[in-house]
């Protein structure tokens, strides 16, 4: 083997292990996705129970004293499991961060009229636990496109290196019965 040949091999190794790694990592960030923003919300859907929550006052929250970030905030009243609940919600229930974006927590705020009732879910096994609204829809899979597009390419060329690999091996015994074909045909 000479260095050449030595260095090829170990730049294909090279490449090959940091294609490996950035699969792993867009593995694990469309994991963290789904069980941080889908799977929550899913489970919402299948497990939690139906009542009518009361809007007694709304607000938005803010914190941050140089960037400022906001969240919608409201207080209900509602009855989980024959019992009466009042307390404060961010507008999911389940999401209590904050967000930059003070127009979308407006928006939020201004669905919603102090003193109406609104269709909201519970936990029926922690009935304090309430959903306003339901947050799943398509923009929660917009995450998810750029790490599976490039975590689609990245294992097909990590599928196309191990199928070079497994490749060269039968190629270079081919030339090399072709070689010694030609060899003996020639003396």
């Amino acid at each position: 083997m000479n260095i050449k040949n030595f260095n090829e091999s170990g730049q294909k190794i090279i490449l090959f292990v940091l294609q490996t790694i950035i699969l792993i990592i867009c593995i694990c960030y469309i994991e963290f996705v789904y069980y941080v923003n889908i799977n929550p919300d899913k489970y919402v859907k299948e497990k939690y129970e139906e009542s009518s929550c009361q809007i007694l006052d709304k607000k938005m929250s803010m914190k941050g004293h140089i960037l400022h970030e906001y969240r919608a905030d409201f207080l209900v009243h509602y009855s989980g499991a024959g019992v009466q609940y009042t307390r404060w919600i961010s507008g999911n229930g389940l999401d209590r961060s904050f967000t930059t974006d003070k127009v979308s927590q407006q928006d939020l705020l201004d669905q919603f009229d102090t003193g109406n009732n609104y269709l909201c879910w519970y936990n029926p096994d922690v009935p304090s636990m309430v959903v306003l609204i339901l947050r799943h829809n398509w923009s929660s899979t917009f995450p998810l496109f750029i790490p599976s597009v490039i975590g689609i390419i990245v294992a097909y060329y990590i599928l196309q290196s191990i199928f070079e690999f497994l490749g060269i091996a039968t190629i270079k015994t081919r030339e090399k019965i072709k070689i010694k074909k030609q060899q003996k045909k020639i003396k």
